[in-house]
């Protein structure tokens, strides 16, 4: 059973984590990137009570991603993304989708430097999003 994202494109997630990497969730299995804080109805997942390792963990893989297509030159697809807590970017974004992302902590990118052709269309950002001395270049 893949992870319940549907992509804007079409396709199912991007991260295509196997069977025992999902986490069951209001009536739907979840990769560990897309799966929400909370139900509509307002319960809470696993990734609300996350411990300040599983929180660092998950940031640095976004990290490591972003660094990984950054030196190949594709897409970051970010699409979807639920981040759980705050997050620090501290490296250049060139080519990026964080299209409905959910921040549900503070997003600092403050310290990429540059952010090249990214996309944040129906992001949402629940704090603060913080861009101060950031160059956008397209």
């Amino acid at each position: 059973m893949p992870c319940a994202y549907t992509h804007s494109n079409g396709t199912g997630c991007q991260f295509a984590p196997s069977d025992d990497r999902l986490h069951s969730f209001d009536g739907a299995d979840w990769c560990l990137y897309h799966l929400p804080v909370t139900s509509k109805s307002g319960d809470e997942s696993e990734k609300a009570s996350w411990s300040e390792s599983e929180k660092r963990n998950f940031n640095i893989s976004i990290e490591g991603q972003i660094a990984n297509t950054r030196r190949s030159g594709d897409l970051c697809d970010l699409e979807g993304v639920v981040f759980r807590d705050a997050i620090q970017f501290h490296t250049n974004i060139i080519h990026a989708t964080f299209k409905n992302c959910r921040f549900h902590g503070k997003a600092n990118f403050q310290q990429t430097g540059t952010l090249g052709d990214i996309d944040f269309s129906n992001a949402l950002f629940f704090q603060d999003a913080i861009f101060f001395g950031v160059a956008f270049t397209a």
